[in-house]
């Protein structure tokens, strides 16, 4: 069997790190099964995986392209393709053999974050492509609810198979060397208090976050630095910028720097209004950092008991939840602990397994395998 998974997307922020793990995970335990990988690539943006079992195709056509779904069913047919496999909700259309899309989250959905035409448009595509699919992979429980409660997909179709996390890079095996770098590279100093910028700031309930910190600033007796790490747009439309007290923003991070930044940090903080799985608490948590999640959306989901979970609407009980976890180095170790025990379930392998499992099941047409649930 030949699976082909569109790896265009592999700049598309989460989708994009979605696409390096699956990458990652797939090759090797297809090759066991007798399936190869075949990885449609931007000649701009190409894969950086690299195995023998993983044949990369260079396709120079847009994900948004018209002109992309044509040339998806030629090469499509061209290569033999059993499954065709997209990591995002776009469908290829005119693909004949058996789809998989992956649905992330349905955020267009549930927040007001484009104008009405486009969002009209986003939505439309959503719908169309969800019906078009062989079958619907969601990313989490919460999301595959979604699917079927907004997109009105049948349980039968859907399938919740977990992200993975790449634990060879973070983890919580930090180097002794870490806090000097991180001084040096970016002015910061222990112990300090971790949130994420975003330019989809206001999901990320950014501003609540950085409330809950300040309002921590002033009952504690511990002091801290805030870090704000990724892109400045979060932090600069949320008008916070120049507001904050003793507070580092690092702008744009590379991946290793990130999981340095994760490891050492006191706490980490995510307050988002919605995550279809919620990878950065699941890539702090494999850092054994102790974090404080949302209650909403997939994040108690994805938390379990490996992190201290929180209303965003309660920035003064966040802002209290802060002040005891500085205060109780013990309480925080005892989280880190749960925290690794936690995000060991979203392993590579585990991905690998789910993926091909389904794989194996849609190739002939078989969507009813959607009804099972996977429990790692």
């Amino acid at each position: 069997m030949r699976v082909a998974l569109d790896a265009r997307w592999n700049y598309h922020g989460g989708v994009g790190v979605y696409v390096a793990t699956v990458l990652e995970a797939l090759p090797e335990a297809a090759a066991r099964q007798g399936i190869e990988i075949v990885a449609y690539e931007s000649p701009q943006r190409p894969v950086a995986q690299a195995h023998p079992n993983l044949r990369k195709i260079p396709l120079a056509v847009g994900c948004y392209s018209p002109k992309a779904q044509y040339e998806l069913a030629l090469r499509a047919r061209r290569d033999g393709i059993d499954v065709f496999h997209t990591p995002f909700y776009l469908a290829p259309f005119l693909v004949k053999c058996p789809i998989l899309i992956t649905i992330h989250d349905l955020i267009p959905f549930l927040f007001p974050i484009y104008g009405p035409m486009h969002a009209a448009v986003v939505k439309a595509g959503y719908v169309a492509s969800a019906k078009r699919a062989t079958h619907v992979l969601a990313v989490s429980d919460t999301t595959r609810q979604d699917i079927q409660n907004i997109l009105k997909i049948d349980s039968a179709k859907v399938t919740r198979v977990y992200c993975g996390l790449r634990h060879h890079i973070f983890h919580p095996a930090s180097d002794p060397r870490e806090p000097a770098y991180l001084k040096q590279r970016y002015g910061i100093e222990q112990p300090y208090v971790m949130v994420l910028s975003a330019s989809n700031w206001k999901t990320k309930n950014l501003s609540a976050a950085l409330a809950a910190i300040e309002g921590a600033r002033d009952r504690g007796a511990i002091p801290f630095q805030t870090v704000i790490a990724g892109s400045p747009v979060g932090l600069d439309q949320s008008g916070w910028r120049g507001r904050l007290r003793n507070a580092i923003a690092t702008g744009p991070v590379e991946t290793e720097d990130m999981a340095k930044l994760y490891r050492n940090a006191a706490l980490f903080v995510s307050l988002s209004r919605y995550e279809g799985f919620g990878l950065q608490i699941a890539e702090g948590m494999a850092s054994g950092t102790p974090c404080i999640a949302s209650t909403e959306g997939s994040l108690p989901e994805i938390a379990g008991d490996g992190a201290v979970v929180c209303s965003p609407r309660e920035t003064s009980a966040v802002a209290d939840t802060i002040v005891d976890l500085l205060a109780d180095p013990q309480r925080r170790m005892a989280i880190s602990q749960k925290a690794l025990k936690r995000a060991a379930r979203f392993s590579l392998a585990n991905v690998a397994e789910g993926l091909l499992d389904l794989y194996s099941g849609i190739a002939t047409l078989k969507t009813t395998a959607g009804e099972r649930v996977r429990r790692e």
